[in-house]
């Protein structure tokens, strides 16, 4: 027979037991919870991204040690304000507006900011945005990661430059030049303009640069002097096509615009002497011109009738012009 002082005992040892299950459990998972805490907190404050943590009220309350390494702001300077501390003045407020307007609409942004460092130097960060919401399911943080692209950036910008200028010149290429064409023959064509392709070959090109090759090249001083004489416009191209061939892109020609006189400024300022290391080099040339409408509907086309007129040129000898003619 079981007494009922047994069947209490019995109770109260099964408690006991199920009562250490449940410590052992909570204390294993609030040793994991630790675990979890240590390595985030490693992380934060070992990780090469900044890190920085806002109130609700968009107030920063926690940032790590890399954020300092970028921006040169000390973490008691930026605590309590918020991150416009950081702006650099080159986005507006509509640009903010949309990041907010995403981060309340998908819970995340992510993009490019230029913002600006302590001593005053701009650089450019990737920064990810994400909104942080309690249980009722209300913004309680925002935490923003962001890393230093400006190198990158810088990187990334020489490479397109590169890719549409001479390397030699810093003059546009080719591939520029075929790019804007197209453009301007259809602005001439709606504002029923003319244009004109002034083709250059410049005859001493190739010897001078083979003399003076690591110092500024005739041609990229003859192209500053042909905008500083005003023989080309801002907004007027100079090209380098390859080797020694240039191109000249004079948009918005109108009736009482004198090519001529333009293309004579033009082979004066070619022909004058540029002094380089000591010496005093200069180039000769021969220059063809195609216009449109009159010559030509298509970039390639206007692009192969001026250099035929170069050719017609170069035949009747040196500071020579020639316009396009069938």
């Amino acid at each position: 027979m079981i007494s009922f002082a047994d069947i209490l005992a019995n109770i109260e040892s099964e408690y006991i037991r199920e009562l250490e299950e449940m410590l052992k459990e909570r204390d294993e998972v609030l040793a994991i919870a630790n675990r979890h805490l240590r390595l985030a907190a490693t992380v934060f404050e070992s990780t090469h991204e900044g890190i920085f943590v806002t109130d609700a009220d968009q107030l920063i309350v926690s940032v790590n040690p890399a954020l300092t390494m970028i921006t040169g702001y000390q973490a008691y300077q930026v605590i309590g304000k918020k991150p416009s501390i950081l702006a650099s003045g080159r986005r507006d407020a509509a640009f903010y507006e949309s990041m907010y307007k995403g981060l309340a609409l998908f819970g995340h942004w992510r993009g490019e900011i230029w913002n600006r460092r302590s001593d005053g130097e701009i650089f450019v960060e990737w920064i990810t945005i994400n909104a942080v919401k309690d249980d009722a399911g209300e913004i309680c943080n925002y935490v923003s990661v962001f890393s230093d692209i400006t190198n990158r950036k810088a990187v990334e910008e020489r490479m397109s430059f590169l890719v549409q200028h001479d390397a030699l010149t810093s003059l546009p290429n080719r591939v520029l030049l075929e790019d804007r064409l197209p453009h301007a023959i259809s602005h001439a064509q709606r504002n029923n303009t003319k244009l004109a392709v002034i083709f250059l070959d410049l005859v001493d090109f190739k010897k001078i640069k083979s003399m003076i090759p690591l110092v500024t090249t005739p041609a990229t001083s003859c192209s500053r002097s042909w905008r500083n004489n005003a023989c080309v416009r801002s907004e007027d191209i100079v090209a380098r096509l390859d080797g020694d061939e240039f191109v000249v892109l004079l948009e918005k020609i109108s009736a009482k615009d004198n090519i001529p006189l333009i293309v004579t400024k033009i082979l004066g300022a070619v022909s004058r002497p540029v002094v380089l290391e000591g010496r005093q080099v200069g180039v000769r040339s021969s220059v063809g011109i195609s216009l449109y409408p009159d010559d030509g509907q298509e970039a390639d086309e206007l692009i192969r009738r001026a250099d035929a007129a170069m050719y017609r040129a170069k035949i009747q000898g040196l500071n020579i012009f020639c316009f396009y003619t069938a």
